[in-house]
């Protein structure tokens, strides 16, 4: 089932994918960034350029992203499948469930984020998504 997060569980539960997902593994307070995750996910449901979209399976948040709709753009941010969840297709399910609503928002681009090195890079450009530039991205190490 795919749905669109609507309330403060949902987005709680969102958050609780995202922690999985993205949270560094050499993070030694991981708990600071699960609750950035909550907060952010909390603050989006009043937004409504943002469209917080979750695959679940069995009631269970499985799968997650994000579709930010600006002007005719959308940007999709924030693609992750829990580790237990990988290789059953729920990506590729969200991904195009992003597009059908960026296109029913009446967006005409779609932009993803996304690491080159990731092992979902293959998703993307399953699903039609061409690399179009790199960034560099900084992350200040602890002392």
């Amino acid at each position: 089932v795919i749905e669109q997060v609507a309330d403060l569980r949902a987005a709680d539960e969102f958050a609780d994918a995202q922690a999985e997902c993205f949270t560094p593994a050499d993070e030694p307070q991981p708990e600071r960034w699960h609750d950035d995750f909550r907060a952010r996910a909390r603050r989006g449901l009043a937004d409504p350029g943002l469209i917080y979209l979750v695959a679940r399976i069995g009631g269970e948040v499985r799968a997650i992203t994000v579709v930010q709709i600006s002007g005719d753009v959308a940007g999709l941010y924030l693609v992750g499948t829990r580790a237990k969840a990988r290789g059953q297709g729920l990506a590729t399910l969200l991904l195009r469930e992003a597009q059908l609503r960026a296109v029913a928002a009446g967006c005409s681009v779609l932009k993803l984020q996304a690491n080159a090195d990731a092992p979902a890079y293959g998703i993307y450009t399953k699903c039609g998504f061409i690399e179009r530039f790199r960034a560099a991205i900084w992350r200040k190490t602890r002392s």
